[in-house]
């Protein structure tokens, strides 16, 4: 009996040793498992960084362009602006020796308003060219004027007017 106990203390051994190769075996497949899903996961993140590296990029590469289309703009913006200034400095240094002579009257003048008939009189201008200029200077804003019914239309001195004359020290 002492050499069966051996035997099947030995194959129990045995047994035993196969066992723990076979749980080693389990527990190395279930860590490489993991570390398939650990990896696969880094992949995935990875993956997601890149995509957001890229988004960045276009995202700066867009803000550049926009920086640019606002300088641009602003440009735009200052040249319209002295565009403006240099053409109401056209249209006042433009303004001719008539022109002037109708300014200097209503400035003069002891009523506020005028008519074109009262001032082509005073100014001894045809009353055609009168109202041309009349008109001309209601346009520039530097002559305002009031419409009344079954009444001739009565000028007065605007501001820009006003400004014309100080500027140009005809008053």
């Amino acid at each position: 009996m002492a050499i069966k106990i051996g035997i099947d203390m030995g194959a129990i051994k045995d047994l035993v040793g196969l066992v723990t190769q076979l749980t080693d075996s389990v527990k190395d497949r279930k860590f490489a498992s993991e570390l398939r899903n650990i990896q696969s996961m880094i992949g995935s993140i990875q993956s997601e960084h890149a995509q957001m590296h890229e988004q960045r990029i276009k995202l700066m590469t867009e803000n550049a362009e926009l920086k640019q289309k606002i300088i641009s703009l602003e440009q735009e913006i200052l040249d319209i602006k002295q565009g403006i200034t240099a053409s109401n400095n056209q249209s006042i240094s433009k303004t001719t020796n008539e022109e002037e002579k109708i300014l200097l009257l209503l400035s003069e003048t002891e009523t506020d308003k005028t008519s074109a008939q009262q001032i082509a009189c005073q100014l001894s201008i045809d009353l055609t060219k009168t109202k041309y200029w009349l008109t001309k200077l209601v346009e520039d804003d530097m002559l305002s004027l009031s419409v009344y019914v079954n009444q001739p239309a009565l000028y007065y001195l605007a501001q820009g007017g006003r400004g014309y004359l100080v500027k140009n020290e005809l008053i």
